[in-house]
């Protein structure tokens, strides 16, 4: 038996009409915008999908999770070979190594481009899922989201190696690091349910997002320092949340210099619009995306 619609029906109150004979059918109160109890319900589904999305990244590859370092170890070696041919050499940044510099930038960025691309497309690659059970339609994009975080945790060791490698020490307040990552999984989350709905109608969201990530690589504070930019540049790019998490992540493991208090406070109300405003917009479309997915 296979149900397509999002959200199954609300309960019903049938109740016997003893004039007619017939049955009066009322429908049960709407569904809350954020119904807690759903999602716990299906805590083990969501585990599931995780899982399933960690193992589909990595099966039948030979390396494996070793992709996790290096796709930024040889993204990191590319700028050291480039940056030389710009600058004469790759100069220490902030007092860095510039390995260990980029390689902290990279760190976060590459959990945002592999994040945001796979849960972009959760609700297309589920789509026979979609109409056959049911299951909180939210869970896709979340669950894509955080099973990124199984490649951050490797790249986060692996820069830990890189320091040890060039003696450098990590940061008293390394500790602050997570809060930056919350950051960044908070805006990933946020602006992959927005795109992942408008994806699934209009699949040359594909394209230009892809277009884009490729963009960011360069005009993100990764294989450069923030405090390098001028004004107005340096005050607009303090607008966007990812800046200010990689900025900030580089400062907490690193101990360089640290995002002003004006761009952390900017990011934070930014990246809880985006997610407030994308959680809403999920469910009210819930129904839509089981017919055009």
């Amino acid at each position: 038996m296979s149900f397509s619609h999002a959200i199954p029906p609300p309960p019903v109150d049938v109740q016997p009409v003893e004039q007619t004979g017939l049955i009066a059918i009322h429908s049960g109160p709407p569904k809350p915008i954020f119904d807690y109890r759903e999602y716990l319900e299906f805590r083990a589904f969501f585990r599931l999908l995780v899982w399933r999305e960690i193992d589909l990244r990595y099966r039948h590859t030979i390396v494996g999770i070793g992709w996790a370092v290096l796709q930024p170890a040889i993204t990191v070696l590319i700028f050291t070979l480039v940056m030389p041919l710009l600058r004469g050499h790759a100069k220490p940044v902030d007092g860095m190594p510039y390995p260990v510099f980029a390689y902290s930038g990279i760190a976060p960025w590459m959990y945002f481009v592999h994040a945001l691309t796979t849960a972009n497309q959760s609700l297309g690659s589920y789509r026979t899922l979609l109409g056959s059970i049911y299951f909180p339609r939210i869970f896709l994009p979340t669950a894509a989201t955080v099973a990124a975080l199984a490649d951050f945790s490797v790249v986060a060791l692996s820069l830990l190696v890189v320091m040890a490698g060039y003696g450098v020490m990590p940061s008293p307040r390394i500790f602050l690091a997570p809060a930056f990552m919350l950051l960044a999984i908070a805006f990933t989350l946020g602006l992959s349910l927005w795109m992942s709905v408008v994806q699934v109608e209009y699949k040359d969201l594909f394209f230009i997002t892809q277009f884009l990530l490729q963009l960011g690589l360069v005009a993100m504070p990764i294989s450069y320092s923030a405090t390098s930019l001028h004004e107005p540049w340096r005050t607009l790019s303090g607008l966007n949340p990812m800046v200010t998490a990689i900025t900030g992540f580089r400062w907490a493991v690193l101990g360089v210099d640290p995002p002003g208090v004006a761009p952390i406070a900017i990011s934070v109300v930014v990246t809880l619009v985006l997610l407030v405003s994308g959680f809403v917009f999920f469910r009210r479309k819930e129904g839509y995306i089981c017919d055009v997915a």
